[in-house]
């Protein structure tokens, strides 16, 4: 019964790191980074077929480069945006995941968005998805009433050119 207890609680222990290693293997700075290079090129340049490369192999696989430019096009219907800001993150529990939230503007329209980036602080980030909602992110509904939707260390602004940090 003890030894029982004990490898029971070993299990436990280790299950505990396992799961740990992958919310703290993160680094949301350098997936805001990624996001904002896929950003640039996609949604402020609007260059579907040098933004395809950037997505990951997974998305790939699922969508071709015919429908992804649709994608975009369907969700920019009335123009794109001039800046976009990347300001917070929510991390995808249990997951190699993580959101990035961005906000873009031009003179007329804010654009909303969401970037699931696929990956890990050791092994770099790629667009694993994105969405264009109507309004501000208010984190996932489906946590229970966990609210993960947390600010970046470091706001982002690109507009048409390099990132820079806002202080």
């Amino acid at each position: 019964m003890a030894k029982t207890r004990l490898l029971l609680s070993l299990s436990g222990i280790l299950l505990m790191t396992a799961c740990s290693g992958v919310v703290l293997s993160h680094d949301e700075d350098a997936a805001a980074k990624s996001a904002l290079d896929f950003a640039r090129v996609a949604f402020i340049d609007h260059d579907a077929r040098t933004a395809y490369p950037l997505i990951s192999e997974e998305a790939r696989k699922n969508v071709p480069p015919e429908q992804f430019s649709e994608i975009l096009a369907k969700q920019h219907p009335a123009g794109y945006p001039a800046t976009i800001t990347a300001s917070q993150f929510e991390p995808i529990p249990g997951q190699k995941a993580l959101s990035i939230i961005l906000v873009g503007e031009n003179a007329t329209e804010k654009f909303y968005y969401r970037l699931i980036m696929v990956g890990t602080a050791p092994t770099g980030y790629t667009v694993g998805g994105f969405l264009r909602g109507n309004g501000p992110y208010t984190g996932n509904p489906q946590m229970h009433g966990a609210k993960l939707l947390q600010p970046l260390k470091a706001g982002y602004t690109i507009s048409g050119e390099k990132p820079s940090t806002k202080s």
